[in-house]
């Protein structure tokens, strides 16, 4: 086991959670130890740190409880990480106080919980009946590593509880939010991640992933190389949440056969505590390199941009996984975060500060004179001028969230046609990474430029009502260049919102005690790996028990009740916890629909659906030109549901906000 380590007293840590936010976990010096009794004559609750077990401990150096009513002790590790093992050692002479008793992990403090009364909020990670004299240390293994911050330990019978130390096998890095990033306000630099192995040859390293030096460039050592033969993996940490397109891997030279068949995925989920050996599902799939063994390096194109702050490389075959740099193409401007500038409080100024990308743009013409006020100039570095004919697109990206009202566009002098049925989008899904020719994902619709080739004004757009977003996007959709040569916004007071001030309209919500379900039609069949679902705030005991199924049978009835274990496959369901999950299909499953059901009668409410899917799937060889679009989920499919409270909607579950800021009527 790898215990954290370092020695130093509680009895002044009461304020330790915000200074050390950011650092590693030393739970010996910093986590903070509450019980519901204690024998404070003879005891101390301050020493169960201090290095000192059953033979070495002193008078008063141990914890006794002052009750013999179900007494229970907490660890606040003062924030999330994952813990795989906890270990108790008796008290000299009392090691019968330490039998029969439960350790419990979750993110759930038991503070106020009354003496005598079960510390039931957390999971069971262990429990240990055993011998009343038995002198060894109680061992409690999680049969997986759990995630929570807080340890609970209690007796489940009546009787005293003492012990002399405990130790706790957890992750040391645990959950660092994004928000202690150093360098959240610049550019992403490869160079700022922090990367992590389960696996690394004693003689290789982490820190040259990054220097620059690729294949035969790198000198003996200075590169990564596994250890195990057994599905290595190596995970880096971007610091904050960007939008990834592609990575490429570089194999050492002479040991080309070891970057083949490397599996690269992209997401949320922090999983450096998973254990050896295990090929990981969680996180969106990218792709993954193929097994030519000659390679000296490999390009892994996911099939659309992925977000996420980490990626995950891992040899899905077995052999060891030699990488002697890493590069990727990722949006390094995205995320800045309000607290990025200066005044928060102050709207906008576009004007000024919004940074104009496009996904194609001719040469000679410019992106940076959008905002100059000049309309009506001949001049072509004056304007904007698309590079192909087919659905180019531009973006602007405020910089942070605000309320956009709509957008008036001017035309290019003489080619006023261009700026003809040009779609406008608002929302929080930076285009990057989207190819010419392919529709920009996610983002609320806002409105449409009129086809009128003989309108020489300006087109103004107005969104039926203010769309919340960072990103604005413009695209035709119609065949034909897009041209323009002014851009002005209508934005509301553009004082970011606070998380919790989104009302029910952004959920998905029931009130009926009845079987509820709801079924995504994507429109076509489509290849389904599994689901992300979060849950609604303050409403997340209706989260739980939530069976997830693929199929291509849609639900014809409305009145139908109970509709899971039928005719479609099941994937995947929540379990008890009230947490975004990230359900994964036990294999690849095919279907048009995706059905949730609670398996339980009661309320359902979601705040947001993700679906990991191939986008690409099923497009045939000869269609027409709807049938050859890609699959976007988020733009294109039908939601219906049998249950729906009045205060909520279907049309927010695919915009990007989840509970904490989708927080219904809190």
């Amino acid at each position: 086991m790898i215990f954290l380590s370092t020695l130093v007293s509680l009895s002044a840590l009461v304020s330790w959670t915000l200074a050390n936010e950011c650092g590693l976990l030393d739970y010996r010096t910093q986590a903070v130890v509450t019980s519901s009794s204690l024998n404070t004559s003879s005891c101390s609750k301050d020493y169960l740190f201090d290095n000192r077990t059953r033979d070495n401990s002193p008078d008063k150096a141990v914890f006794c409880s002052s009750s013999d009513s179900r007494t229970w002790v907490q660890v606040d590790l003062g924030r999330e990480t994952y813990i795989r093992q906890v270990v108790l050692h008796p008290r000299k002479g009392h090691e019968d106080r330490l039998n029969h008793v439960y350790v419990r992990v979750g993110s759930k403090s038991e503070d106020g919980t009354p003496l005598g009364q079960y510390a039931s909020k957390n999971r069971v990670c262990g429990r240990y009946s055993g011998v009343k004299t038995v002198e060894t240390p109680r061992e409690f293994k999680c049969y997986t590593p759990f995630k929570g911050r807080y340890i609970t330990i209690q007796r489940y019978i009546v009787g005293p509880l003492d012990m002399s130390e405990i130790e706790i096998d957890a992750d040391p890095y645990g959950i660092i939010p994004e928000t202690c990033d150093p360098n959240k306000c610049k550019k992403l630099n490869l160079k700022n991640a922090r990367v992590t192995s389960n696996s690394i040859h004693g003689q290789c390293g982490l820190g040259y992933l990054f220097d620059g030096k690729s294949y035969s460039e790198s000198p003996d050592f200075e590169f990564y190389c596994s250890d195990s033969t057994r599905y290595p993996r190596i995970q880096i940490d971007l610091g904050r949440t960007t939008t990834v397109s592609s990575i490429t891997i570089y194999a050492h030279k002479g040991f080309e056969d070891r970057i083949a068949g490397v599996t690269a995925r992209v997401g949320q989920y922090y999983t450096n505590h998973i254990r050896d050996g295990a090929i990981l599902p969680l996180n969106l799939w990218c792709k993954r390199s193929d097994l030519i063994k000659t390679d000296s390096m490999k390009t892994l194109k996911c099939s659309r941009p992925l977000s996420g702050r980490f990626v995950t490389l891992q040899r899905t075959v077995i052999g060891q996984m030699d990488i002697s740099e890493v590069t990727m193409d990722l949006d390094a401007t995205s995320n800045y975060g309000d607290d990025c500038h200066e005044d928060t409080c102050a709207g906008v100024n576009y004007r000024q500060n919004a940074v104009v990308t496009s996904s194609g743009l001719v040469d000679g013409c410019s992106l940076n004179r959008l905002f100059d006020g000049i309309k009506n100039s001949s001049l072509t570095a004056m304007h904007y001028c698309s590079a192909n004919d087919r659905y180019d697109w531009v973006q602007i990206d405020l910089g942070r969230t605000v309320k956009v009202k709509g957008v008036r566009i001017y035309p290019r002098v003489t080619l006023e046609d261009r700026a003809n049925s040009i779609k406008v989008r608002v929302g929080q899904v930076s285009a990057f990474g989207t190819p010419s020719g392919r529709w920009t994902p996610g983002n609320l619709y806002c409105g449409r430029t009129a086809n009128d080739k003989d309108n020489l004004d300006a087109r103004e757009v107005k969104c039926t009502r203010p769309i919340e977003g960072r990103y604005i996007n413009f695209q035709r959709v119609v065949v034909g260049y897009m041209d323009f040569s002014e851009i002005e916004l209508d934005l509301e007071e553009n004082i970011p919102t606070e998380t919790g001030t989104r009302d029910s309209k952004d959920n998905f919500c029931t009130n009926s005690p009845k079987f509820i379900w709801l079924q995504i039609d994507l429109r076509r069949t489509s290849k389904v790996f599994g689901v992300t679902l979060f849950p609604r705030m303050a409403f997340k005991s209706r989260f739980s028990n939530i069976v997830v199924e693929v199929g291509n049978t849609p639900i014809t009835d409305m009145t139908v009740g109970k509709i899971i274990n039928g005719t479609n496959q099941y994937c995947s369901q929540t379990s008890s916890e009230e947490e975004a999950q990230n359900l994964r299909c036990s294999k690849p499953l095919y279907g048009r629909y995706v059905t949730f059901q609670r398996s339980v009668e009661g309320p359902m409410d979601i705040s947001e659906i993700n679906l990991d899917l191939d986008p690409h799937y099923g497009i045939p060889a000869e269609c027409n030109v709807k049938r050859c679009d890609s699959i976007d989920y988020r733009l294109n499919s039908v939601v219906k549901s049998n249950e729906l409270s009045p205060q909520c909607d279907l049309d927010h579950l695919f915009d990007g906000k989840t509970a904490s800021d989708s927080p219904g009527n809190d």
